[in-house]
């Protein structure tokens, strides 16, 4: 790998974590001209790499950009980019301004076409002309309220907050991002799917729900009546949902196998660890609150709960989505100290 200096505007940073997407600059951007050298069309994360002509040689620079799937959303193919082609890319720097990494917004090839990355300009998002359904229950399509470039460049610490129990306490005290089961491509599972940044599609079934996540393998089966629920304990849990009186929904989940981060960033789960979602429709129904609670006698001493909102979509049918790559999802370590 080719370095060369740049200057540019960097910013102090705090409470940065290990290995962290806080390694760019989001207030900062770059301009790089050259040609395609590598298209990595791959999950977690697409990867592009562009070879730039300097006064001192060839740099290559390597930018991460969305996921398959959101890139689909915004108008991508396998085949925009291609080796050999000449590109202007934009994006968000590294900090460290000597490593030619970044955090692709947009790129536009000759002929003039632009391809956003998280987010297309406004009035530039593809129209829908249906009105969007309220909801009237949890079935239907929604998307957590936080934007997937925000999630992807938020802090990644162990929640230190939380009153933990000592084996859950010598874990975070040897904490470091490089052993999150997601960088192996491995399930998340309870709590931390409840706010996986991409969109949820509840479907109804004879007795509960379906739940299709994108852009991940895990999928949920929420029961409603319990002499038809599974037996054997799985890193998901077993879901067993009921409407209460006030139209609100409550998931009970149990029966989980222990797991590596089980409860969270850093922190493993046991078998007795038990998660409660609490759903209510908000604006009309157009809008989902989720209250959940996380209890886990061997790991944490007090039950902890947190908040999530959901905004409703319109139906769509998820893109073909490549299968997680493990050298992919560690990709970004190779240029974050």
């Amino acid at each position: 790998m080719r370095y060369f200096s740049l200057v540019l505007l960097v910013l102090p940073v705090f409470g940065l974590a290990h290995h962290s997407r806080l390694a760019f600059d989001l207030e900062g951007s770059i301009t790089v001209e050259g040609l395609v050298t590598e298209v990595a069309w791959t999950n977690p994360h697409y990867y592009l790499v562009v070879t730039q002509a300097t006064e001192t040689g060839e740099v290559d620079w390597t930018f991460e950009g969305h996921s398959i799937p959101g890139l689909v959303r915004n108008g991508w193919s396998k085949n925009s980019l291609q080796v050999g082609a000449r590109v202007r890319v934009v994006a968000n720097p590294s900090r460290e301004a000597e490593v030619p990494f970044g955090l692709l917004d947009y790129v536009t090839r000759t002929d003039g076409k632009t391809f956003y990355s998280f987010k297309r300009p406004q009035g530039d998002a593809p129209k829908i002309s249906l009105p969007l359904q309220a909801a009237s229950g949890m079935a239907g399509t929604w998307r957590l309220i936080r934007s997937l470039r925000a999630n992807l460049v938020s802090i990644v610490e162990p929640p230190r907050d939380w009153a933990l129990l000592p084996l859950a306490q010598a874990e975070v005290d040897m904490f470091d991002l490089r052993d999150d089961p997601a960088l192996r491509c491995e399930a998340l599972g309870l709590p931390r799917m409840l706010t996986w940044p991409y969109t949820q599609h509840w479907q109804s079934t004879d007795d509960g729900f379906n739940v299709e996540i994108e852009h991940s393998k895990e999928h949920r089966r929420i029961y409603s009546q319990r002499d038809s629920v599974p037996q054997e304990r799985s890193p998901s849990g077993v879901s067993i949902g009921s409407t209460q009186a006030d139209g609100s929904y409550l998931i009970i989940t149990q029966n989980f196998l222990p797991q590596s981060w089980g409860n969270g960033r850093g922190i493993s789960s046991s078998a007795d660890k038990r998660v409660t979602e609490h759903y209510s429709l908000e604006d009309g129904g157009y809008k989902l609150h989720l209250s959940y609670t996380l209890e886990d006698p061997l790991y944490l001493v007090d039950a902890v709960t947190r908040t999530a909102e959901f905004r409703k979509v319109h139906d769509f049918t998820f893109a073909e989505d490549p299968p997680c790559d493990v050298a992919t999802a560690t990709r970004h370590l190779i240029f974050e100290k």
